[in-house]
């Protein structure tokens, strides 16, 4: 290399902080260089003055250096970050007040100090996550698949049984909910298996495939998240079929899926409403008043809290007297019919702005990363998110039946949200290479 040209290019990388891209900065700058050097021989200098010229037209090293720095510099997607910490604030205080109110009645509470704690573990998850980098992940489809799979089983086969369903596995003195922790292995799983598939009959059959064991196995211990699981990974398909990346026919792949949809929607309906138990939870969703002694009875509960509820004050839970203090999905399904009944609709209808702007975000940072992978599994989370907001209000407001929906970040959970956490983490890290990771890529 000429002295003058690694002169030049130390100067231009001395101002660049992330040194894993200054190799690729440096061959693209040698490049260019190069054809400019060559350019002014065929004017008639000679190389080395053709060098000089060169680099004086590239312009001022340490100028450059600096735009390289401001524009190939890790980032952090800080409206996320920002918002997803107000929901946690907002789910912790929810908890004591919840607490005082439950002490008033000799019922020790003490939701919020486990909360925190379980925020403390979640941050250091999202701290883990946020430094290493998700490319790691990429070619290891097939052991994130077997793992989640696995955690799976091992609830079908050890699972403490609670009204009827697998739910928790003990490790001796704490209990975690397994569907939480297999489900962030299988999507991340699902986002490589489904970008390796051209749009041919074939892949369609083993991305059904993939999907159909994981489903099986949680629809074992909750029919709900069964059923979220296959729209997570509809939606992966879909927002891959729409993709650049994608190389089949769009358009008929998006209508196969469609009739797919449908016809399997059906018939999971059918099935459904064969059953006694699901006839009587639809009709209690739908005529409350009507089954108000049994399965309408919690859709009353609601509907007096959100009737109650003032503009500013606490009420709402008035409505259900003493018996709102026993209400214990109040700490988690419905901790947003808490917040309203409790605090009235104005703090609530903040509540629900920043979900709703949370969603907005999630979304429109996903769609700023360039890298096929990242995009994919960036836009999963955010999807993943969304649908857990979108039903939980929808539950708490009462258009939509009563299920083992959480509100993220906000409800409490241990295992819940440590996975949140996670997910949060991984969202945040492609994003804080989105203008880096290309560079990487073709320095490998």
């Amino acid at each position: 290399m000429n002295k003058y040209v690694g002169e030049f290019l130390k100067q231009v990388t001395q101002e660049v902080k992330y040194k894993k891209i200054h190799p690729y900065l440096m061959n693209e700058m040698e490049d260019h260089i190069e054809m400019l050097k060559e350019d002014y021989i065929e004017e008639g200098l000679t190389e080395e003055e053709a060098y000089e010229k060169a680099i004086r037209q590239m312009g001022d090293a340490k100028s450059i250096g600096q735009a390289f720095h401001k524009t190939h510099q890790p980032k952090m997607a800080w409206s996320v970050l920002c918002f997803m910490g107000l929901l946690v604030a907002v789910g912790i205080a929810s908890l004591m007040f919840y607490g005082e109110m439950a002490n008033m009645t000799n019922i020790v509470s003490n939701h919020w100090k486990k909360q925190l704690l379980f925020s403390c573990i979640g941050m250091l998850t999202l701290l883990g996550t946020y430094f290493m980098s998700y490319k790691i992940w990429e070619n290891k489809s097939i052991w994130l698949y077997a793992g989640g799979n696995l955690i799976l089983l091992s609830l079908m086969l050890f699972g403490n049984t609670v009204n009827g369903q697998r739910v928790f596995l003990s490790l001796g003195p704490i209990s975690i909910s397994p569907i939480y922790l297999a489900v962030p292995l299988i999507l991340m799983a699902y986002v490589e298996f489904t970008s390796l598939w051209r749009g041919d009959k074939k892949g369609a059959f083993i991305l059904m495939g993939l999907g159909l064991l994981p489903t099986l196995l949680i629809a074992k211990a909750n029919l709900f998240n069964a059923l979220l699981l296959i729209i997570m990974l509809l939606s992966i398909i879909i927002l891959y079929i729409c993709s650049r990346e994608f190389k089949g026919d769009k358009k008929a792949c998006l209508i196969k899926l469609g009739l797919l949809v449908v016809i399997g929607g059906s018939l999971v309906a059918s099935y459904l409403l064969s059953k006694d138990i699901f006839r009587k939870r639809l009709l209690g969703f739908l005529y409350p008043s009507s089954y108000a002694q049994d399965e309408g009875y919690i859709y009353e509960m609601l509907k007096a809290v959100r009737a109650q509820a003032s503009l500013i004050g606490g009420n709402g839970l008035s409505a259900l007297g003493r018996e709102s203090n026993l209400f214990s999905g109040a700490v988690s399904e419905f901790i947003l019919t808490f917040i309203i009944g409790r605090f009235g609709w104005l703090v609530g209808g903040i509540v629900l702005l920043i979900l709703g702007l949370t969603i907005i975000q999630l979304f429109r940072v996903a769609f700023t990363i360039r890298e096929s992978y990242g995009r994919l599994l960036a836009l999963t989370i955010a999807t993943y998110f969304a649908i857990e907001f979108i039903i939980n209000i929808l539950m708490n407001l009462g258009y939509f039946p009563q299920v083992t929906s959480y509100l993220p970040f906000v409800s409490y959970g241990g295992t819940i949200m440590i996975c949140d956490m996670m997910y949060l983490g991984i969202f945040l890290n492609i994003y804080r290479k989105k203008d880096v990771i290309q560079c990487e890529i073709a320095q490998g």
